[in-house]
């Protein structure tokens, strides 16, 4: 059969012809990591100092008082923990 509906003879080909258009495209990926910030402190941990008669001497299962000052330190939370 032909495209206009007209039948073909035996032994004989045709051929159709049809414009094809591909399009092509790029694949690409971006992969971005990001880190936690952490916070900014201006801090020195040397300025920190300690006092008090618990630091001069010490008996084993006996509460050792002393004072821990962190104000020349920075803004930070300091901890003490022993």
């Amino acid at each position: 059969m032909t495209n206009d509906g007209g039948m073909m003879s035996a032994g004989t080909s045709r051929k159709d012809q049809m414009p094809i258009v591909v399009e092509t495209v790029t694949k690409s990926s971006t992969i971005k990591t990001f880190a936690a910030a952490q916070p900014i402190h201006d801090t020195d941990a040397s300025k920190v100092t300690s006092s008090g008669a618990g630091l001069q001497s010490a008996e084993l299962n006996k509460d050792a008082t002393f004072s821990v000052d962190t104000s020349r330190a920075g803004n930070r939370d300091w901890s003490c923990e022993g």
